[in-house]
């Protein structure tokens, strides 16, 4: 049986599909070549998305958007598209925002709005939702590696990506909270598949490549690296390839 829409509700009082968006600079590029990061949030459910991007030019934000857009609508309606779609975009003014990015809501007849020069009342939701992606993800990375903070910016964009997750899988709003439903579960109508699965910390089931030749001891490894991979505090690094033993 199919759940329901997400929002029908809000189409009955009349209300807009509305999302935020905003991004976060991380300085340096990660291990992907990714600088940027495109949040956007659901303004009802505080459901939100993340992209991210090695360039914030207004061609790439574009391409970003659809890909959100497109995850967006389908999970909030599976096989029924009439039933949910992105009506409003709301942003503060950027150059990433005009352009080809413009001209991709004007082909979906989405309203863009934007708040005045110097004011971020507007876009309140999805800033605080950067600083809370921040926060989460910095400190996965500070206890992934042990405060390497190298590795960190390599890893930022894993890290605020499952930050994100972790978000849509928590009850944040008062409405959320009374009635004990996730913001997954308020967006989409249904359960989050993590729901019944134990969530770990970024890092503790990943395990990186190791090639064949290096996991040998007369390649100066130490042992047979089956079981290596990034942990955290108290992780054994091997000297030669650089993975962390998850076995100690």
């Amino acid at each position: 049986m199919q759940s329901a829409p997400a929002r029908q509700g809000a189409k009955i009082r009349g209300n807009l599909n509305t999302v935020n968006g905003d991004l976060l600079d991380f300085v340096h590029q990660d291990n992907n070549g990714n600088r940027y990061g495109f949040d956007i949030i659901e303004t009802r459910t505080s459901y939100g998305d993340l992209e991210m991007m090695p360039s914030k030019d207004s061609t790439t934000a574009a391409k970003a958007w659809q890909k959100m857009l497109a995850r967006m609508e389908s999970i909030s309606s599976p096989g029924r598209p009439e039933d949910y779609r992105v009506e409003r975009f709301q942003h503060d003014h950027g150059t990433e925002f005009e352009g080809a990015f413009k001209q991709c809501l004007d082909e979906r007849n989405i309203i863009n709005t934007h708040g005045e020069v110097g004011r971020h009342t507007a876009c309140s939701r999805v800033e605080n939702r950067n600083k809370l992606l921040t926060i989460m993800g910095t400190a996965m990375g500070q206890q992934m590696t042990n405060g390497n903070e190298d590795i960190i910016k390599q890893a930022q964009g894993e890290l605020v990506t499952w930050a994100c997750q972790l978000l849509n899988n928590d009850m944040l709003t008062s409405y959320q909270k009374e009635n004990s439903i996730t913001a997954y579960r308020e967006q989409t109508g249904r359960d989050s598949p993590l729901r019944d699965r134990p969530t770990f910390t970024f890092g503790s089931l990943a395990f990186g490549f190791v090639s064949k030749k290096d996991r040998t001891p007369e390649n100066g490894c130490e042992g047979n690296h089956g079981d290596m991979g990034w942990t955290g505090q108290g992780s054994r690094r091997c000297s030669s390839c650089g993975t962390y033993n998850m076995g100690e």
